[in-house]
């Protein structure tokens, strides 16, 4: 469940219990308050002390047992009795008025009284209040007659008084409200911790990873598998470490390749240098005695120089490419057209190298956006690579234009043995050169195809190589005729 809706139900669920707390409190005030201070009748348990002691004597005078004729005697007694404990007495036989003693407001409390709610089945006495003045009914049936017997307090009440009643509830409200703050806030603290906890587990695992990672451990991911916020920030967190591994490997590649380019420019630099302070020493020791030894030393210390200086340009475009220092001035152009050109620009150059170059168009109406001088450079490397590492007196190199799709695909094919499988994913990579490339042809620094894979891609496009009779190198540039039409 996502951050948001847990904090949201945890706060719905605090304030249902809160509320629900507050509402038990405010029953068990009620309930307490019915319990202790209800108006109506009440079991002898909830009684003063001189109530059970009226209610003893009317028990004990026994009317039940007496003569009908020693009646108004008996009870004129049980009257006695009852009014010393400040207690008026009110007897009926058969519905009619037998015996009373009491007062104007003693009488008034029990006519308020519902005399129907008075009888009992129980044989025990019972005790309401009326007119704030505590009545005690009892019956009895003798020699046929029914009396009823009803002592009315004349000072005593069970209600106590409305200050007290507010006092008493005050006080009991205030504790209950007070036990509902504390559990709500008991519960307040319960579902917090549950939050925390649950917040903690992922946070207490990316904090390891971050401490993994710092330890230089990247091959251990973390594994959360709840359904969250924390679910994505994991598996972002997974995506970096691999990104990063995956960066650090490439690092260590490249700097294993650094290191041999180093050695390998080191080399082809200190071949053409060790030969231009030969032929300068040569001259300078008299060995070139002649003008035409001494043209041909300097023409032949110039060659060597201009290697040194292609070999440098070579490394300082590789540098720029690298930084992303190469700015592209782009021309919106047919590329068969810019094809032909190049070739006849280029084609005497290239078969003076030995290398035989055709194109054929299949695609008359592709449009492209290059910069033409950078590819230039693309074909220059490609073709130039095809030539370096030729078998034969004469390589044959074909270029196609095709249509794919929404592309532009261009095809340089030799007519090479191709490169090993092996080796085909990787010959677009800085400073790579197969084993057979190694062997054959020593003096090469593995710059030329990644020169062209930077600038490609720079153009948004894409690169392919597969051997095809040859090695086929293949180029995938956006069609802006497509774009135009779409």
């Amino acid at each position: 469940m996502p951050i948001r809706k847990q904090l949201f139900f945890s706060n719905i669920l605090m304030i249902i219990f809160a509320v629900a707390s507050l509402l038990l409190s405010i029953f068990l005030i009620g309930a307490v308050l019915r319990v202790f201070y209800n108006t109506e009748w009440q079991d002898m348990k909830n009684i003063d002390e001189r109530v059970y002691e009226v209610m003893t004597i009317i028990k004990d005078a026994d009317l039940a047992a007496a003569p009908q004729e020693n009646m108004e005697d008996k009870i004129k007694q049980l009257a006695e009795e009852c009014g010393e404990q400040e207690y008026a007495l009110h007897v009926t036989r058969d519905g009619d008025p037998f015996f009373s003693n009491m007062n104007d407001t003693e009488q008034n409390a029990l006519n308020s009284l519902d005399s129907s709610r008075l009888e009992t089945s129980s044989g025990v006495p019972r005790v309401a209040q009326s007119k704030n003045r505590t009545v005690i009914y009892d019956s009895c049936e003798t020699d046929g007659s029914r009396y009823e017997i009803l002592a009315v307090g004349k000072n005593s009440s069970l209600r106590v008084s409305r200050r007290e009643l507010i006092e008493m509830a005050a006080a009991t409200g205030g504790i209950l409200v007070l036990m509902a703050v504390i559990v709500t806030l008991l519960l307040s603290r319960y579902f917090s911790w549950k939050l925390i906890d649950r917040f903690m587990v992922p946070v207490q695992k990316l904090i390891d990873g971050a401490e993994r990672i710092r330890e230089g451990n990247l091959d251990e991911m973390i594994y959360y598998s709840g359904n969250n916020e924390f679910a994505l920030v994991c598996s972002a967190f997974n995506d970096m470490q691999a990104s990063l591994k995956q960066e650090i490997e490439k690092n260590q590649v490249y700097e294993k390749s650094r290191i041999e380019m180093i050695a390998g420019i080191s080399h082809d630099l200190r071949t053409p240098l060790t030969s231009v302070k030969g032929y300068i020493k040569g001259m300078m020791d008299g060995i070139a005695n002649t003008p035409e030894k001494q043209r041909q030393y300097l023409i032949t210390a110039y060659e060597k120089a201009g290697e040194m200086d292609r070999l440098l340009q070579q490394l300082f475009l590789f540098s720029k490419l690298e930084t992303g220092n190469v700015p592209l001035a782009l021309q919106r152009i047919h590329i068969s057209e810019y094809i032909r050109q190049y070739l006849e620009k280029h084609r005497k150059e290239f078969e003076e190298r030995g290398a035989e170059l055709t194109f054929q168009s299949y695609y008359e109406d592709g449009i492209v956006e290059i910069d033409v001088d950078q590819m230039d450079r693309v074909l220059n490397n490609i073709i130039d690579n095809s030539i370096k590492y030729k078998e034969k007196e004469t390589t044959k190199i074909s270029i196609f234009v095709y249509e794919a799709w929404d592309e532009v695909m261009i095809s340089v094919l030799d007519n090479g043995t191709g490169v090993e499988s092996g080796s085909l994913p990787y010959i677009f990579n800085s400073y790579y050169r197969t084993e057979s490339n190694k062997k054959e042809k020593p003096d090469g620094n593995g710059l030329g195809l990644s020169i062209v894979k930077y600038i490609v891609e720079a153009h948004g496009g894409r690169l392919l190589a597969r051997n095809r009779g040859g090695l086929e190198i293949l180029i995938y540039l956006k069609d802006k005729k497509k774009d135009e039409t779409a």
